[in-house]
């Protein structure tokens, strides 16, 4: 029990630290010496993010496991779209609404603009869906590895407690000292008695 609250604990660093990085970077990379709107960007960004999260923990804990797991693939695919649909245009028209765009758009090239850039989000969110499959088949993958092995562990074990109850050394001591003592009275009963223990060492073995 401690060591899966362990993991547990460690999976949640993890995915917050890789969530952390994905934020970050781009204010890593391509910092530039201008920092007008600084906070800005920084919402921007993390508005951006948001959105990625969503989708990626929607499909890691509920549609992955409640739909793809159960081969209902129609269904997977289904609420996907409707939700990458979603979740990318709400993205979309709100950074629309709240960027600055220093140069003004030109009016008939305004509905271009908008498509190239959602359909831009909508990309990005496809490609965090098919990283949390990715991710949560390797994961179940595994864990289904554990257990199987596992299991093979305690068979094993269980099959060895049970050869070792089935050839208990007092039983063996104690044919054998009343084969011995048989030995004297009847012969010919003693070695009916040593085949009937030898068939059934061979039955145990």
């Amino acid at each position: 029990m401690k060591l899966t609250n362990r993991k547990n604990i460690l999976d949640i660093l993890l995915h917050a630290g890789i969530w952390l990085l994905v934020y970050a970077l781009p204010f890593l990379i391509f910092r530039k010496g201008d920092e007008t709107d600084l906070i800005g960007k920084m919402l921007h960004h993390a508005v951006v993010v948001a959105s990625l999260m969503l989708v990626f923990y929607i499909n890691y804990f509920y549609l992955i496991r409640k739909f793809l797991f159960h081969k209902q693939l129609g269904q997977f695919f289904l609420y996907n779209l409707i939700i990458i649909f979603i979740v990318g245009v709400a993205v979309h028209y709100w950074n629309e609404a709240t960027i600055p765009h220093e140069i003004p758009k030109i009016p008939n090239q305004n509905l271009s603009h908008n498509i190239g850039f959602l359909f831009r989000d909508i990309i990005s969110l496809i490609m965090i869906t098919g990283l949390s499959v990715a991710l949560k088949i390797t994961g179940q993958w595994y864990k289904t590895e554990a257990e199987h092995q596992e299991e093979e562990k305690k068979r094993t074990e269980a099959e060895l407690l049970t050869l070792r109850q089935q050839i208990n050394p007092h039983f063996l001591f104690n044919t054998l000292n009343n084969i011995y003592a048989l030995i004297e009275i009847s012969p010919e009963k003693a070695q009916n008695v040593v085949l009937d223990l030898s068939k059934l060492m061979r039955y145990v073995l």
